[in-house]
């Protein structure tokens, strides 16, 4: 078999690498996110607010938070979440206050700052290292279960069909991996994510209470899909 000539060779060459450029995925990180009812809880007794919904799209608590920022290739592997103190700031549960009853149906907008065709999310779930409670000395049973999500191409304005997901609890680990859930890719430029179940039980005095949250989220996209690019 003779030899491809050399401008052949250059030519399958360059759609090689470009069939490689195009298959690899970026990480979308949220530009905002917004829940309902609650944006937080606020610990009222050590007189600040750590568990902020911020801290979940902007690299807290990430061992190389550069890693994943908007529009980078997906690295492998993903920075990894460090299981750190609760007055860490790292994480995010709700709902407000410390005895709160455990309400499903919590929604969190997550904004992106243009239109993707999302195909997967990267979830770091809720992590907790805790002096003992109940016999635990992790909190991971905080970490979101079930949960919906819909997607928007103007804003918010309306809705896709939702999609139903589920998530597996975080390990209790000093460090961990997020979880990757695959996507049908869908144009977004905002996601709605409703929680509708923990890992429970519910924690002490009350067995019914709860709380709910995650550590950190990232979606991934088709680089070629995005408006801006």
């Amino acid at each position: 078999m003779k030899p491809l000539p050399l401008a052949a060779t250059a030519v399958a060459t360059l759609l090689l690498l470009s069939t490689f450029a195009h298959a690899e995925n970026i990480l979308v990180q949220p530009t905002d996110a917004i829940a309902a009812p609650s944006s937080g809880m606020v610990n009222d007794t050590g007189g600040g607010q750590y568990w902020l919904l911020q801290s979940t799209i902007n690299g807290a608590g990430l061992d190389n938070p550069s890693a994943a920022d908007n529009g980078l290739p997906v690295p492998e592997p993903l920075p990894m979440h460090n299981d750190v103190a609760w007055t860490s700031g790292v994480r995010w549960a709700a709902p407000d206050g410390a005895e709160a009853k455990l309400v499903p149906g919590t929604t969190v907008t997550f904004s992106l700052d243009q239109t993707y065709t999302l195909n997967g999310i990267y979830l770091w779930n809720y992590s907790e290292r805790t002096a003992e409670v109940d016999g635990r000395t992790h909190l991971n049973n905080r970490g979101i279960k079930e949960a919906t999500i819909e997607f928007s191409t103007d804003g918010g304005s309306t809705w896709s069909k939702p999609i139903d997901v589920n998530f597996k609890e975080a390990p209790a680990a000093v460090s961990y991996s997020p979880e990757f859930k695959a996507l049908t890719p869908v144009k977004a430029n905002t996601v709605r994510l409703t929680i509708n179940s923990n890992f429970g039980p519910g924690e002490p005095p009350d067995a019914t209470a709860g709380f709910y949250g995650f550590n950190e989220i990232r979606f991934t996209a088709d680089p070629k899909t995005a408006t801006g690019h």
